[in-house]
């Protein structure tokens, strides 16, 4: 039996799979985030499964399972999904939103009008200093 490395969503840290951590497992989005102690979970937005009457999942209050169990799980109208900022789309990793700006910035241009674009703006900015240097002086 091996162990599995993971790099923790939140700060970065590298953990084992052998020890304490926390992942989202929310189906519907597919989330895999994880994170290697329940601060950086928290940070990041996750809640754990539970009943929205009570912590305790034997709960005898809470009687909407759809099948009449006297327990809150996936089968109960009172029942909130485990969840995290990014599967709930709260938040957005920094890969993706940079793959956001750059597809609706590229939109139909090519890398060298990009390049010819910077180029300019970078003269103008070079422009600039010139001439906050030159009346300075």
């Amino acid at each position: 039996m091996g162990v599995i490395l993971h790099k923790c969503s939140k700060c970065g840290k590298i953990f084992s799979d052998c020890g304490y951590f926390i992942y989202c497992n929310e189906e519907s989005y597919g989330c895999s985030e994880i994170w290697c102690s329940k601060e950086c979970a928290e940070a990041d937005g996750y809640i754990k499964g539970h009943c929205k009457i009570s912590e305790n999942k034997f709960n005898k209050k809470c009687n909407k399972h759809s099948k009449g169990e006297k327990w809150c799980d996936e089968d109960c109208i009172n029942y909130v999904k485990e969840s995290c900022n990014y599967c709930r789309h709260e938040d957005f990793h920094h890969d993706i939103i940079i793959k956001y700006i750059l597809k609706e910035y590229v939109d139909g241009r090519t890398i060298d009008d990009i390049k010819e674009e910077m180029t300019l703006e970078i003269d103008k900015l070079l422009d600039k200093v010139k001439n906050k240097r030159k009346s300075e002086q």
